[in-house]
């Protein structure tokens, strides 16, 4: 049966498929029988077939290594590497047939770890090898890791797999052609019992019979399957049809790949072997042999996704490291060079100082990169522990607003906080250094990729979980990239990533240390409107909270109270304000925050319960001076407070001149600032 099957193997296809192989991938495959013939090649090293195969011994040698690694096979391995006597590396595959070993496929002449260049040169002088040409090939002949060959050895044990099976098919369909054409009674008991479809029509294309497989194929009986004919089964626009149909009528017989349809609509993929016959009558017939092919496609299918996502991966990685190499050097250039001029003998002191600020901020960036490459490995060892203590969260944003505040001054965007709890009620348990990581590495990017508008971040519950959110009106990021982002070394837009720079693991290291937190992060986001992170982790209280009272992002009281209106931009004296109205006595208003001063018209004038309005002089969008007298122009009796921190009297008569009713300076004195909230309100 081996020489049989053998036979029954197209080595002019394979020989193709392994010599693609070899072009791809550089490895180098023989397909030999168990006698250790040479059934098919693609492919030999230069060191090979110039050298050990042409001297008589050292042939001898891959004779002697190609029979002992064949000997290994019948052990039952997947595949076995050896070290050949001329000192090469092999790996052979099994090549089985329905559990019938009948040869083997053989990929080799590598190395493993670097070669030991001594033993080669003792064996070029042994045989008399030109020695520079021999270690010239010896120098072509690949290092590759055992890692890389395992999995390239699954890919070819996959293969050879298919090739076993794609033989096996046509060996099972030519015997039961062969069985169909030499007798009617035997053809009718396979039919039967074949495990695949089975038709029988006449020439004129009319379904005659259909065994048991058939209908079960096709979800029909045999009457509905013989009354319907071939438009009811067979997918009559695949344009392989055709081809398939003239083949028949040319040769007497065709196999190909059509697509088929079940009773229920659904259209999959088959293989059929099709051949004329001459019934006992001496009629001329059509038999049929059909298989779905529904599961190997499917592996097909993985195998080929397999490939790509690994040279995908591959790609990455390499990308990953070019852009490494790049964000590294960019900081020791600084680090580097600013350290030489300072050795500068005129250098005056105001650019030492500067020099040295520089060198500062490249070795931060230089250590931020290898932080990240740091965290990217701990985590790739799935070793990260938990470390969960309780802590005021509040305080923890403020910790973040300090640092990041100073960052987004530089780049002139305002910087907002938002919480949901009193402080007295925002202790918490988590890890609070994985949740500084997350939320540092958020609102990194928040600052690089925002030029305008501003920055906003914050927390809210949501039911048992706490989300945390980082809110910018940066360039966005299209839908299709919100999944990749958050993949190791990946970024979403290319030419943003080389404007912008980065290593493209911030995010990824963001995602997975909030799975260990419990929490996940997502993300809303379109290109050029900017983006919102989320990042949900389940809520669990301290122990040291005092009440289970929470108070909206803009601390809004019940709307019985009345309104006192703050316009402020910047988010520290917000929380200044915010945090005196904590004293009993004025819990009875309600504090609303609005960012400049058209948001403060809007909300004067589309609601009936402010009662004063503190506002800044200094404000984006609309300055307070412009806002007071548009308020003013419609609502004259409601009081407005200028606040500012500009002191000088001509600043107190221009706001008075503007419409504002009194006047106060920063930084402000609570005393004072409740004083004239009393006079206006007639409050506290």
């Amino acid at each position: 049966m081996k020489s049989k099957i053998l036979d029954l193997i197209d080595f002019d296809k394979v020989n193709t498929l392994l010599e693609g192989f070899n072009k791809s991938t550089g490895f180098v495959t023989a397909i030999l029988d168990l006698e250790g013939n040479v059934l098919s090649k693609s492919g030999w090293r230069q060191i090979c077939t110039q050298f050990h195969r042409v001297n008589t011994e050292t042939s001898h040698r891959c004779t002697i290594s190609d029979t002992v690694l064949a000997g290994k096979m019948k052990k039952g391995d997947d595949y076995h590497f050896y070290k050949c006597l001329n000192g090469m590396v092999d790996v052979a595959v099994p090549i089985i047939i329905k559990g019938e070993h009948i040869a083997n496929l053989f990929s080799g002449q590598f190395f493993l770890e670097k070669p030991d260049i001594t033993f080669f040169i003792k064996q070029a002088e042994k045989y008399n090898f030109n020695k520079e040409e021999y270690l010239k090939a010896l120098n072509t002949v690949p290092i590759i890791s055992e890692d890389r060959v395992k999995v390239i050895m699954s890919f070819l044990l996959n293969m050879t797999n298919l090739i076993s099976e794609i033989t096996f098919q046509k060996h099972e369909l030519m015997e039961l052609n062969d069985a169909l054409r030499s007798n009617q009674e035997r053809y009718r008991l396979l039919l039967e019992n074949s495990m695949d479809a089975i038709l029988l029509t006449s020439t004129e294309g009319t379904i005659l019979s259909a065994n048991k497989a058939a209908c079960d194929m096709f979800q029909r009986t045999e009457e509905e399957i013989c009354k319907l004919g071939r438009n009811g089964v067979v997918k009559l626009d695949d344009p392989r049809l055709a081809v398939f149909i003239e083949e028949r009528k040319r040769y007497g017989k065709a196999q190909g790949e059509l697509l088929m349809i079940r009773k229920d609509k659904t259209v999959f993929p088959v293989e059929l072997s099709s051949s004329l016959f001459m019934d006992q009558d001496g009629i001329i017939r059509t038999s049929m042999i059909i298989r779905d092919i529904t599961e190997r496609k499917r592996v097909e299918e993985q195998l080929i996704e397999a490939k790509e996502k690994a040279e995908e991966a591959n790609k990455l990685k390499t990308e990953f490291l070019n852009n490494m190499s790049h964000e590294i050097r960019t900081p020791m250039n600084g680090i580097i060079g600013f350290s030489e001029m300072l050795d500068l003998p005129d250098l005056s002191s105001d650019k030492r100082s500067y020099f040295a600020k520089i060198i500062k901020n490249s070795s931060l960036q230089l250590l931020r990169i290898i932080d990240d490459i740091i965290d990217i490995s701990i985590l790739e060892t799935k070793k990260e522990k938990l470390n969960e203590t309780e802590f005021c969260l509040n305080d923890f944003l403020m910790e973040q607003f300090s640092i990041f505040n100073l960052k987004s001054k530089e780049r002139n965007i305002p910087f907002y906080i938002k919480k949901a709890f009193h402080d007295n009620q925002s202790y918490i348990i988590s890890d609070k250094t994985k949740l500084a990581k997350i939320l540092g590495n958020l609102l990194d990017n928040a600052i690089k990729y925002t030029s305008s508008g501003y920055i906003e971040f914050g927390y809210y519950q949501e039911e048992k979980n706490l989300v945390i959110y980082v809110k910018d009106t940066g360039i966005g990021i299209a839908p299709k990239n919100h999944r990749i982002i958050f993949e190791r070394f990946s970024q979403g837009d290319k030419d943003i990533s080389r404007k912008y720079g980065g290593l493209g693991l911030g995010l990824s290291i963001s995602k997975e240390n909030a799975q260990i937190l419990g929490g996940n992060i997502t993300l809303k986001s379109e290109k050029g409107t900017g983006s919102t992170f989320f990042v949900s982790l389940p809520y669990k209280p301290g122990k040291t909270n005092k009440a289970n009272v929470s108070v909206s992002s803009t601390n809004e009281l019940p709307k019985t109270k009345p309104v006192i209106l703050l316009a402020e931009d910047e988010e520290i004296n917000y929380l200044y304000i915010e945090a005196l109205f904590e004293d009993k006595k004025y819990r009875d208003f309600k504090l609303v925050h609005v960012k400049n001063g058209k948001e403060a018209v809007d909300y004067c004038l589309n609601s009936d319960d402010v009662k004063l309005v503190l506002m800044d002089i200094k404000m984006p969008v609309m300055n307070g001076h412009e806002a007071t007298r548009l308020i003013k122009s419609k609502l004259p009796d409601l009081p407005i407070i200028a606040q500012t921190a500009y002191s000088a009297e001509s600043d107190k008569e221009e706001a008075l001149q503007n419409g504002c009713d009194n006047f106060i300076s920063k930084p402000i004195n609570k005393e004072k600032l409740f004083g004239l909230i009393k006079e206006y309100t007639k409050v506290g």
